[in-house]
């Protein structure tokens, strides 16, 4: 189907959390997508994602105490550390934010996995959580589809299934596809791919059909993320040398810069190289 005319009005709205790497470590930051201000948010954090509602969010803690993929209220309290594996990362919420999906490193050959964990159930054990097959980066939509990069047996190029990871659909078939995320009815999937050369971000319908590249210039674009409203799509950039958001309608048509970033989203945490492989393992989140 057609991508319709979509408008980039000049007030976007919402809260968009993003990391930011300093002094060895990453932060959270919360971007007003109107303001363009930033806000700290928690220091030895990445990887960030809203639930559904806005109500909290999921990340991974770096520090010691808390290491391991955590949940807080939006405001920082009622924390849940739901796994405490070094290796897990990337979380994304089940539509009813019952769940959470991540994925992992954590076998002894370091193969690409994907696991659920209840969202309420602190220092999961590993054997309560379950094992849904290989993958990395997933993003569970509204529609409770899950998009994800294929890994092992699964092949390479962007997956979409269910929210157990059954009936697996092929949408396409490049290892330099990454970072997927859904629109909010489940008929596009926006990514981020070196396919032409450097990273750029694109547009393609759950089908596998009408691609579309959204941004085309020698800078790196990528961890895309659908607005609320669906009018919009925020990513990283450091077009002019300076990394930022930025917003870009489903057509490609219209863009600008909505929040300069604290700062880069490149980062090695220096206590866990084996674990922080930099900014194409990030993500940024977009919640109203």
């Amino acid at each position: 189907t057609a991508t319709p005319r979509a408008s980039l009005v000049t007030s976007l709205q919402g809260i968009i959390a993003y990391p930011a790497f300093g002094d060895g470590t990453y932060d959270l930051y919360f971007g007003d997508a109107s303001t363009g201000q930033s806000q700290f948010f928690r220091r030895g954090a990445s990887q960030p994602a809203f639930n559904a509602l806005g109500t909290r969010i999921a990340f991974l803690s770096w520090e010691g105490r808390t290491r391991g993929i955590l949940t807080t209220s939006r405001n920082g309290d009622n924390e849940i550390l739901i796994s405490n594996a070094p290796e897990d990362k990337l979380p994304t919420w089940s539509p009813d934010g019952r769940t959470v999906l991540f994925f992992t490193r954590r076998s002894g050959d370091r193969a690409s996995e994907l696991y659920q964990t209840q969202a309420d159930a602190a220092f999961t054990r590993a054997e309560d959580q379950r094992y849904l097959g290989e993958g990395e980066y997933p993003s569970w939509g509204a529609t409770n589809q899950v998009a994800f990069r294929a890994k092992g047996r699964n092949g390479v190029g962007l997956r979409l299934a269910s929210g157990n990871l059954n009936d697996i659909v092929t949408i396409t078939d490049r290892d330099d596809d990454t970072a997927p995320a859904l629109s909010s009815d489940g008929q596009q999937l926006v990514f981020m791919s070196r396919r032409d050369g450097n990273w750029e971000i694109y547009l393609i319908n759950a089908d596998g059909s009408g691609l579309i590249r959204l941004t085309d210039d020698p800078a790196q674009d990528g961890l895309p993320t659908w607005s609320p409203d669906g009018r919009a799509i925020a990513y990283v950039s450091n077009t002019g040398g300076e990394w930022a958001i930025w917003a870009v309608t489903p057509n490609g048509q219209e863009r600008r810069k909505i929040i300069t970033m604290a700062g880069s989203p490149e980062g090695r945490v220096f206590f866990d190289v084996a674990n922080s492989t930099g900014w194409t393992e990030e993500r940024i989140s977009w919640t109203p």
